[in-house]
């Protein structure tokens, strides 16, 4: 190699070398001097997080997951869709019962080959009982014309075995929330003989709740202090009506006197919000918040948005608030996680797969409005098997972050919104305060159609996911994601704000 030739790869490996250095002291830098949370906030944020398995075998979990999966074979006896059954329109006012019975069996098909979670709730067995209940009521049960809101009601009390958040037909929809039921009068604080009330410098500590150990009733939360306090509740089916306002019997000790009282529970406090679609960055008692509306945005607030993860890792603690999220696309968000952990996150361990039939595609060709046709084919191509590969994501270890984080979630935080705190789970010195999201999270990339007859509305998804811990499948729909402290919604910004200047600021703040 000539001398002149030698040299400039000589300085390119310095210069090489040199940007490596940089990027080397640029990652050192990035957090020094910032310490973690408090360590009793640790002790908490830890049970709550998924353990992370290097010797998960996902191949396996791959195998197990499809027998959730209908075994089509091939697609030789598909029916096509009727023409009728695409597209929207207003369910007529009264239909007859030979019209009815026609839109059953429509329906049936409609669901074999289009809705991802076929299997999953039962397969042929499951509803094909469902059918032929429909059929017998139809014919015994219901004159020769009648509402189709009727009908409606019927496919309803038919199959609502199905829990899917993205599922709808007609008025219903096919899922079964789970809320907090939660006592916010008494504050218990927990030491190393259990968890007591301060009462008047005296202690009482907790024996039993409903004549039952106390752990399973008492939740980590946070009092108007930002204190952590431990709270009595219930996590429960809101189709339970009972549970609210319902009263358990609590014992108290101390030292040698015992009493008993009742406690009533109340469900949580929703303060919906109507998203506009909006993203804004603000400043609270120097505390930065970013309050994200929706992940559909694009333009501006997106450019914003992922421009603020850059400033953001070099705050000591910001906030993030979640509150009535619905969602949007997953794609910003792993874009601003790449700004703000400075490299592509591993997805958490999930396996999803999408179904792939002439019913899927013709569904999304009259369902994804303003979509060319090809693109949508693109994206619904049809498969012999009626399934694409099944896919997987494996985890990751806990990624390191020193910048602190509180995120605000509540019951209307879902899909995308959910997946945000998917992914914000697997990343060290991240708080969740507020409820349980809304767990809308087992299926996905909806399609949209309508009995023929009736022009009753139905909609599903075309995927199905499930994440994985601890090498079993997690079925979060109407559950979601839990918090570290539970607090009502309408509280959180507050009394996140007195949590951080208490457990996370630094002497200097």
């Amino acid at each position: 190699m000539e001398r002149g030739a030698l040299g400039k790869w000589l300085m390119v490996a310095v210069v090489l070398m040199s940007l490596a250095l940089c990027f080397s002291l640029r990652v050192y830098a990035w957090g020094q001097g910032r310490a973690n949370w408090d360590e009793d906030v640790q002790k908490i944020t830890n049970l709550n997080r998924p353990g992370y398995d290097r010797d998960l075998d996902m191949e396996a979990m791959k195998d197990e997951f499809a027998k959730f999966l209908y075994p089509f074979g091939s697609l030789v006896d598909e029916p096509a869709p009727h023409r009728e059954a695409l597209g929207f329109g207003l369910p007529k006012r009264i239909i007859s019962k030979q019209e009815a019975l026609e839109d059953v069996e429509h329906l049936f098909s409609l669901l074999k080959y289009g809705y991802a979670g076929y299997q999953y709730f039962g397969g042929d067995e499951r509803f094909q009982m469902a059918k032929q209940r429909m059929i017998e009521e139809l014919q015994t049960e219901f004159p020769d014309e009648f509402p189709s809101a009727a009908l409606d009601n019927l496919i309803y009390d038919c199959l609502n075995f199905i829990n899917d958040g993205h599922f709808a037909i007609g008025t219903q929809v096919y899922f079964r929330p789970q809320s907090m039921y939660m006592n916010f009068d008494y504050a218990f604080f927990r030491d190393d003989h259990g968890y007591y009330l301060k009462t008047d410098e005296l202690r009482e500590y907790v024996e039993l709740i409903n004549g039952e150990s106390a752990e399973p009733y008492l939740w980590p939360s946070l009092n108007v202090s930002g204190e952590i306090v431990y709270r009595i509740g219930i996590l429960a089916d809101e189709q339970n009506r009972a549970a609210d306002h319902e009263r358990l019997e609590i014992s108290l000790r101390a030292k040698d006197a015992r009493r008993k009282d009742f406690v009533p529970l109340k469900k949580e406090v929703r303060t919906r919000q109507i998203p506009d679609g909006s993203y804004t960055r603000y400043e609270l008692e120097g505390v930065p918040v970013i309050d994200l509306q929706q992940f559909g945005f694009v333009g501006p607030g997106l450019g914003q948005f992922l421009d603020d993860a850059l400033e953001l890792r070099n705050e000591e603690v910001f906030i993030i608030d979640l509150r009535s999220n619905p969602g949007g696309l997953t794609s910003n968000i792993e874009h601003w996680l790449h700004r703000f952990i400075g490299d592509w996150a591993e997805a958490p361990a999930q396996v999803w797969v999408q179904l792939r039939t002439n019913t899927t595609r013709h569904l999304a060709r009259h369902s994804k409005e303003g979509e060319p046709r090809w693109m949508i084919d693109s994206l619904f191509p049809v498969m012999q098997t009626g399934w694409s590969r099944v896919r997987s994501s494996s985890g990751t270890a806990p990624i390191s972050n020193p910048t602190k984080v509180v995120v605000l979630m509540d019951s209307l935080s879902a899909s995308a919104g959910e997946g945000f705190v998917r992914y914000l789970r697997q990343i060290e010195n991240v708080v969740f305060i507020g409820t349980n999201t809304s767990g809308t999270v087992l299926a996905g990339d909806p399609v949209k159609g309508k009995l023929p007859n009736s022009y009753i509305g139905t909609h599903w998804s075309t995927n199905l996911k499930l994440d994985v811990e601890s090498g079993e499948f997690v079925d979060r729909e109407g559950i979601g994601f839990l918090p570290d402290f539970w607090v009502q919604s309408e509280d959180a910004l507050d009394v996140a704000l007195k949590f951080i200047h208490h457990y996370g600021m630094g002497d200097d703040n």
